[in-house]
């Protein structure tokens, strides 16, 4: 899978599968099944800091786990072995959590199950401020 301007091409790993239609009701979205440790990787590494960023997807969960500490993850890149030199997305206990430079952040709502929902991270160089977003509606900052 290529992105837009072929920097960031992704493997898929244990075979994921499209579904149809995506979350506006046409194209196709990717399915992961928790259990079979399915992902993209992408090789090329992400320069995530040095600069301002957000990460966002879309997502439409089967299941959501409460409150069970279990935990989703929707994207990860490691760096180094150094604290701080990591940055994710993931669902925990139902929630969006953010972490980068060993802080975390959580959104305030819960995900609903068999619905598409937006979220989105973000970090800001300049005030070293992340927050995590859930449909549009800030949550917890750090």
């Amino acid at each position: 899978m290529n992105d837009y301007y072929n920097n960031y091409n992704a493997v898929p790993l244990n075979n994921p599968e499209f579904i149809s239609p995506g979350y506006n009701g046409r194209g196709s979205a990717i399915q992961f099944i928790r259990n079979r440790s399915q992902c993209l990787s992408i090789v090329n590494h992400m320069d995530f800091y040095n600069k301002s960023f957000t990460v966002e997807a879309w997502v439409y969960p089967f299941t959501v786990y409460i409150p069970v500490q279990l935990e989703m993850a929707v994207y990860s890149q490691i760096n180094s072995t150094i604290t701080g030199q990591y940055m994710f997305t993931s669902i925990r206990s139902g929630k969006i959590l953010g972490a980068f430079y060993a802080g975390d952040v959580v959104g305030s709502t819960i995900f609903q199950e068999n619905q598409w929902q937006h979220f989105a991270f973000t970090y800001n160089l300049t005030t070293k401020t992340q927050t995590a977003y859930f449909n549009g509606i800030s949550g917890n900052k750090i």
